[in-house]
């Protein structure tokens, strides 16, 4: 009887953190702002292009230190990685680029580990 009630609350507590964790993509991708293009089916590019195209022009914003193409709960989304968030950021940084919402992600300084070779 002590083995079935552990089993039974392994998988309660299983199921509490799969809903937890499901939840929270949900939440997450409800919170994004809603592109009208996206909300008309219009993606003209992909997310990969979009990035080709801007990088260079986003990196130049002082403070901005990475970009990656990810995935906000379901949806690809444009991450910007950035030393801190200022008002400034902020109003620089566009809430979309060609259709595909951005975030603003805080992180230290990224630099190459030094322990690591950097191969052409």
């Amino acid at each position: 009887m002590k083995n079935n009630l552990l089993e039974n609350l392994k998988g309660f507590i299983l199921g509490i953190g799969l809903f937890t964790l499901l939840g929270q993509g949900v939440v997450c991708a409800n919170n994004l702002p809603s592109s009208p293009d996206r909300e008309k089916g219009i993606l003209e590019k992909s997310i990969e292009s979009a990035l080709a195209e801007h990088t260079e022009a986003v990196m130049a914003i002082p403070g901005v230190v990475g970009l990656s193409r990810s995935l906000c709960g379901i949806q690809p989304c444009i991450k910007v990685f950035v030393t801190r968030n200022t008002p400034e950021l902020t109003h620089e940084i566009k809430k979309y680029l060609e259709g595909y919402p951005v975030v603003m992600i805080v992180t230290e300084t990224i630099r190459p580990r030094p322990d690591l070779e950097i191969r052409p």
